[in-house]
């Protein structure tokens, strides 16, 4: 897995990503900040609850006409990572339980909030929805910031 993550890291730093940074969670992340998310986690393989999460997502965030079209339509095309800190850094002065890097098809998650349903399912709906934005959807499905 190790190998997989410095492959993407290659990737993203070699320009392979389409535009010059990912988004995640509102901001913009450099490549370098990538490299920095990456080398500070361990990637993972969820278990199956993940999976069933994200298609609980998926399906509910359809009904509402907000997904029609996916960004992420297999759960198999997202990489997960669990950060080594309590928290992700996010933002000036900002902490974060989870952070989705758009684009790089990347989730973050803090020992904390690692089975935590609701931030995983958040987290998710970013890269379902392709935005670092929080649209009115989250509100809808409850997924909203707290």
């Amino acid at each position: 897995m190790r190998f997989i993550s410095l492959l993407v890291v290659a990737l993203l730093l070699a320009g392979a990503s389409t535009s010059a940074s990912a988004q995640a969670s509102g901001a913009t992340v450099a490549q370098g900040r990538v490299a920095e998310l990456i080398g500070n986690s361990k990637q993972f393989i969820p278990s199956p609850e993940f999976e069933a999460w994200y298609n609980e997502v998926l399906i509910a965030c359809k009904r509402t006409g907000d997904c029609q079209t996916s960004r992420v339509d297999d759960f198999a095309e997202i990489v997960w990572f669990q950060y080594k800190d309590a928290a992700i850094p996010c933002g000036p002065a900002q902490r974060c339980d989870g952070q989705a890097l758009i684009g790089a098809n990347m989730i973050f998650l803090s020992p904390r909030a690692f089975y935590d349903r609701r931030v995983v399912k958040h987290e998710m709906l970013h890269l379902i929805l392709g935005t670092g934005d929080h649209p009115q959807v989250f509100d809808f499905l409850n997924l909203g910031r707290e």
